[in-house]
This record gives C-alpha cells, structure tokens and sequence, in this order.
C-alpha cells in the first residue's frame, strides 16, 4: 500500500525585547533550521519572510531564511516538511540547543497512526509522557536532548466510554 509520508511541523518565534538607541536597532539574523537528510520542505511561511533557501549540510537538510526584526517586535516562523521514508520501527530525535541562548522553552509532540503505540527505549535518553499514539515531551533546552521511541503493545486496558443495556431482564 502507499502510505502518505510522515510530516514535521517546527514553529519559531524570536522576539527582539530591545527599544530603539544607539545599541539596539534592527535586528537581522540569517536562521538556519536543520531537519533530516532527504526531508522535503513542503511550507514555509512567517513574518516578512521573502523565501526559504533548501540546502544540504553536515549531514542534514537545511532551512535557512534572513529575517529582520525591530525592537519590540516579534517574528514567528513556520515550516512544515515531509521527513524522509522511514524503515524501522524506532524513532530517534536530537534537539541540539544553541549555543549562547539560554531560557529555552519547548514542546515536542510524535504522533503515530492510530492503530499504533509506543513506548520510550534507551536509557541515556529522554522520556517522553506517552498516550497511546501521542507522545509529549515538554521543558527548559538546558543541554542536548536525546529521544528514543519504539513501537510498542498495546499494555493499556480498554477504556469504557459509552455502554447501552437493551434489557434489564
């Protein structure tokens, strides 16, 4: 069967907290998003974003957009792209965190068909609170976090939500 490929949404938001004076102006930085070798970018859109270049390095598929941002100001940007065919049952991911920024905050969500579940594997990583076919991982990126997911059984009993008695005889 041809099943649709498994796509990754990644929002960013920079905010520039400066006001105007002779050390703080315009803020302009050229963002560079690494994702998966052979991911293929499928939107881009945010902020007075122009046009999203697609390129290759270390290994990686990179997004990289110039954006400018004016004291007070916020930019968000979004991209969604299809990750490469994926041929084993497990799922690693790497969030690098970069360096020099601290205080950062984010939510990761996997999700897998609904006939499907998981469970975490590897002991040198991180846990992810796992729901059936949704696992949740939210914190401070104090230092690189590790993921690992497996497939997993179903170890969770059944969940009664509606019941219906034709007869009381």
């Amino acid at each position: 069967s041809d099943q649709e490929q498994p796509r990754s949404k990644l929002e960013i938001r920079l905010e520039h907290l400066g006001s105007y004076n002779l050390q703080s102006d315009i803020y302009q930085a050229y963002v560079r998003t690494y994702v998966p070798q052979g991911s293929r970018l499928v939107l881009a859109s945010g902020d007075r974003l122009k046009s999203t270049e697609v390129s290759s390095d270390l290994g990686y598929t990179v997004f990289s957009d110039l954006v400018r941002l004016t004291p007070g100001n916020t930019v968000q940007l979004r991209y969604e792209y299809e990750l490469p065919k994926l041929s084993i049952p497990d799922y690693d991911l790497t969030i690098v965190k970069q360096a020099g920024i601290d205080d950062q905050y984010w939510h990761v969500a996997v999700k897998v068909p609904n006939d499907s579940s998981m469970e975490n594997a590897g002991e040198d990583k991180t846990s992810f609170s796992i729901r059936e076919n949704l696992a949740i991982w939210q914190g401070e990126l104090d230092d690189d976090q590790h993921f690992h997911l497996k497939r997993g059984g179903d170890h969770l009993s059944p969940i009664i939500l509606w019941q219906e008695f034709n007869s009381l005889q």
